[in-house]
């Protein structure tokens, strides 16, 4: 297959056919592999990336930034709105219009839902959804798949993986993208969580269309002796109107000892992080735990789509 990403925005999940899934995930095994045996790339050597990042983030603006560095690429940024023209009442159309005329490709997260589709359009360069609101966060389902392959092997099941989705589903947009990913593959998802939290209507409508099959729960304990994946979120206090409904939803679900007691022994348990008190973290060094592993392979994952969308590959 050609390269699918080349020049390519990375806006939602719905786009990627299986193919281009898996063309993917074969090629940051190559990148993971070249870059352990050579300790650095110089792939993107000359190339600029603009990390803008309009809400708080650790992980993706930190992974992307690591990511460029390691092959051999410079990095421009703005972490916070007041730092830049925004602040002055500058339009999302002219920052994407300024900012792709200082870089190759951009990294965005900002708290408007579809604001990196507008981004994109007003962008001479290739645009990244690092999270845009509520609604989607392509790249942490891409590397969310690219570990759920390493532990699981995809495409080589007999039997359905059972993927259980647990917390803040109205909100999470790592879930809504995940699952957007998960629906070309043999799986079987579970969403878990209080009717308060369900996984909006648009995202089942997406499985609806390809008669994917789903189920929802409210108890964990009815399904964790079935599940393969267990994928955790937190409830997102800035997601909620206040904070009294926030904190009505902030102990629905904790992950502990008593849950790992009823689960299999194989069970993977990802989360998107970062987490606040739904995980225990007794269970860290319980060998289903895989969401540190998800940190590690985000990087992988990230150098591989920076490299195939400038069109610089191994």
């Amino acid at each position: 297959m050609d390269n699918p990403f080349l020049g390519q925005d990375i806006i939602n999940s719905v786009s990627f056919s299986k193919d281009v899934l898996d063309f993917l995930n074969t090629y940051t095994q190559k990148i993971e592999k070249a870059y352990q045996k050579e300790q650095g790339l110089d792939l993107l050597k000359n190339r600029i990336l603009a990390s803008l990042f309009f809400e708080p983030s650790t992980r993706t603006r930190l992974s992307f930034e690591t990511a460029m560095i390691r092959m051999g690429g410079q990095i421009i940024t703005v972490e916070q709105p007041m730092m830049s023209s925004i602040s002055k009442g500058e339009s999302l159309e002219d920052t994407a219009e300024t900012v792709s005329r200082f870089a190759d490709i951009i990294a965005l997260r900002h708290p408007m839902a579809h604001s990196s589709e507008l981004f994109a359009k007003h962008s001479a360069a290739p645009v990244m959804n690092c999270g845009d609101g509520s609604n989607e966060h392509p790249t942490q389902a891409l590397l969310d798949l690219y570990t759920i392959n390493k532990e699981k092997n995809l495409n080589s099941r007999d039997t359905p993986l059972k993927v259980g989705f647990i917390g803040d589903l109205k909100y999470g947009r790592t879930v809504h993208s995940l699952s957007k990913v998960l629906r070309h593959y043999n799986s079987q998802m579970v969403f878990i969580s209080k009717p308060n939290l369900k996984v909006p209507e648009s995202v089942k409508s997406c499985l609806k269309d390809c008669k994917y099959r789903f189920d929802e729960v409210e108890n964990l304990f009815d399904v964790i002796g079935d599940l393969d994946v267990l994928y955790v979120t937190r409830i997102q206090k800035e997601r909620f109107e206040n904070e009294d409904a926030y904190n009505l939803a902030r102990n629905d679900y904790l992950i502990d000892q008593s849950v790992l007691d009823k689960s299999k022994s194989d069970l993977s348990i990802l989360h998107p992080l970062p987490r606040v008190d739904e995980i225990d973290p007794r269970i860290d060094e319980d060998p289903r735990v895989c969401f540190f592993k998800q940190v590690e392979n985000g990087v992988f994952l990230r150098m591989a789509l920076l490299s195939l969308v400038l069109g610089k590959t191994l």
